[in-house]
């Protein structure tokens, strides 16, 4: 195995550590295969892949907070350990952010460097050091601005410890990596894995339906990590076959309709295990059994290691040693819910603005709940907004369904006083690089139609 890096015998973190006693007992295995190419990196090559970062253009990271923006593969995870070795932050950014954009985040992040073309950037000199964070995880909730949550190397470990033992993660397990390394849900169930107990990773730089399978049959995947727009285009493809030899599907970052299991497990003879986590706690709950996407509202019970309760207002409460956020390992998430008599957590609504609509009170997350539940609808979203002191609700679904046959359908659901004023439904609504709806293109959307009507001259 190729040598430690000289920086890393004084400030290597605990990622690092986990990865070398990874490496040692068998260097020659397989940590990541780059699913385009078919190209393979051991343990040992990626180990000096990363320790020539560190003896070379990466040095002056050491200590430091770095940003960067990579696709998922070699390069991506190479960085990643070359910053742990130097006991610096990495700090994933968003690839769809032009190179200023993401400069322009990074300052206003603190970070002391960006990471790109194979060269440190230098932005703010006087930036403050990493100290004890090794990853900072980027997430705009639903404001749009991002913010940093700062994390120990503990906390992507322990995260990534309740998840392989909750989802029965195993060493030789290969994790089809869809969705991005780089974001909270990769980290916990694609980089830890590969960190704690060297399950591989097979990174794809873009998602095509039917080069998936095809990679999942190639390269030997066995668990599938994913969103729930995904997993639909997956479920579309003609055939019969299953998609083997794939053993587990995941499926986090937004609500699963029951259309889009059922559709899953009649093409792929697999179920669908439900996942829910945040960036501030790591991983929170997971459908253990697989058969709660067949029906219900119930996203699972908590994983091994985490404690799930609910405040006084009903506010889902985490506490376990991945929470990055909050006080003394315990979070309050903006969500509400209850916990059945299963002890499976079920989401009842989102704190946040509530809209004032002719003196009565309305919380879109409730909307947004029932429109998700119509037949044919894959995502909903629904927001308030305020026009001469009034607030008036904005909304938009994801269907195939005609526009005026939804709305007429979602009429007989709500009173009137709670329908939105505008619509925005269409097959394919616009998504972060997280696989969530934009919040932000939604409401772009939606105020055009608002200032220039359908039916208006173009």
């Amino acid at each position: 195995m190729p040598s430690r890096p000289p920086l890393a015998r004084r400030t290597r973190s605990g990622l690092w550590e986990s990865w070398e006693q990874v490496v040692a007992p068998d260097p020659g295995a397989v940590a990541l295969i780059e699913a385009e190419s078919g190209e393979m990196w051991s343990r040992a090559r990626l180990h000096s892949a990363a320790t020539a970062l560190v003896a070379g253009p990466l040095a002056p990271a050491s200590g430091q907070q770095v940003g960067f923006s990579l696709p998922n593969g070699h390069e991506w995870m190479a960085l990643f350990l070359g910053l742990q070795a130097l006991g610096a932050a990495a700090v994933p950014l968003d690839p769809s952010m032009t190179p200023e954009q993401q400069d322009q985040v990074a300052t206003a992040l603190g970070l002391r460097f960006v990471w790109r073309e194979g060269t440190l950037h230098e932005l703010n000199p006087s930036a403050r050091p990493a100290r004890s964070m090794r990853l900072g995880k980027l997430t705009s909730g639903t404001t749009g601005a991002p913010r940093m949550i700062r994390c120990t190397a503990e906390h992507l470990l322990a995260d990534g410890r309740n998840i392989i033992a909750s989802m029965g993660l195993r060493s030789d397990d290969r994790n089809l990596a869809l969705i991005p390394l780089g974001h909270s849900y990769g980290l916990g169930n694609l980089v830890a894995p590969l960190l704690i107990q060297g399950s591989a990773v097979v990174t794809a730089r873009a998602f095509v339906p039917r080069q998936a399978v095809e990679w999942i049959a190639a390269h030997e995947v066995t668990v599938l990590p994913g969103v729930p727009s995904i997993l639909r285009l997956l479920a579309s493809i003609p055939g019969r076959e299953p998609f083997a030899p794939l053993r587990l599907v995941i499926s986090a970052g937004a609500r699963l309709p029951t259309e889009t299991a059922a559709a899953f497990q009649q093409r792929a003879g697999l179920p669908i295990h439900n996942f829910y986590g945040s960036s501030e706690t790591g991983g929170i709950c997971y459908d253990r059994s697989g058969v709660l996407s067949a029906g219900g509202d119930a996203i699972g019970s908590a994983l091994e290691g985490v404690k799930v309760s609910l405040s006084e207002r009903g506010r889902v409460r985490v506490s376990s040693r991945a929470v990055a956020a909050g006080r003394s390992g315990t979070f309050t998430l903006p969500d509400y819910g209850r916990i059945n008599a299963r002890g499976d957590l079920e989401i009842t609504g989102r704190a946040g603005r509530v809209a004032n609509l002719g003196g009565r009170n309305l919380h879109p997350r409730d909307l947004e709940i029932r429109l998700s539940r119509l037949p044919g609808v894959t995502d909903a979203w629904v927001d308030v907004r305020s026009e001469s002191g009034r607030d008036y609700l904005i909304a938009a679904a994801e269907t195939t369904r005609s526009e005026a046959e939804l709305v007429a359908e979602f009429s007989r659901h709500v009173a009137a006083w709670q329908m939105p004023r505008s619509w925005l439904v269409a097959p394919q609504l616009p998504r972060t690089s997280r696989g969530k709806l934009d919040a932000a293109a939604l409401r772009a959307r939606l105020q055009l139609r608002i200032t220039r009507p359908a039916d208006a001259p173009r």
